[in-house]
């Protein structure tokens, strides 16, 4: 049958395991808890064409955060154990093309940045960081034909750990010059 309403599920020992939502056996809102009752995941699902997904530890720090849109992982964040921020990476609702992607270390600075500065282009801005905080490489990419890769393009710079520029190189969509 079609679950209607709110349905829970316990434990062996006594304590909630989860606690949804239902409408004609679709999960509209529902969340499962670790043994310790801390949230482990909270879901949030309005109607057909969205859904987030809310991930914990089990000390209740956040651990993942994913939108989705018409099934689709539009946005996803990711967390350390410290709740520094690990991993972000935003798409375009039809999944065609990154937005965004961005890494941390675990020291909580940048390590690499991807962001798109010309949606017709599908052109990107990439820099790459030493777990210092200071920029190792920087330069524009380009989403390749297939949408499977992405190919520098223009001068990239690099630097030294210091900060300091250690060279400049030219590329032609992928070749070296």
């Amino acid at each position: 049958y079609n679950m209607q309403g709110w349905n829970e599920n316990y434990y062996t020992n006594g304590k909630l395991l989860h606690r949804g939502y239902y409408v004609d056996g679709k999960v509209v809102v529902f969340k499962n808890f670790y043994e310790n009752g801390q949230c482990e995941r909270n879901v949030v699902n309005p109607d057909p064409m969205r859904c987030n997904i809310d991930i914990y530890f089990e000390d209740g720090k956040q651990k993942k955060q994913v939108s989705y849109y018409n099934g689709l992982p539009q946005k996803k964040y990711e967390y350390y154990r410290n709740g520094l921020p690990k991993y972000a990476e935003e798409n375009e609702k039809e999944m065609q093309y990154l937005r965004l992607k961005k890494s941390w270390y675990s020291n909580g600075q940048i390590e690499n940045s991807l962001e798109l500065t010309d949606t017709k282009n599908k052109r990107y801005h990439q820099k790459i960081f030493y777990p210092s905080g200071q920029v190792r490489e920087e330069g524009a990419l380009v989403l390749s034909e297939d949408g499977k890769s992405y190919i520098r393009d223009g001068v990239w710079e690099f630097y030294d750990s210091g900060g300091k520029k250690s060279r400049s190189e030219k590329y032609n969509k992928g070749q070296s010059k």
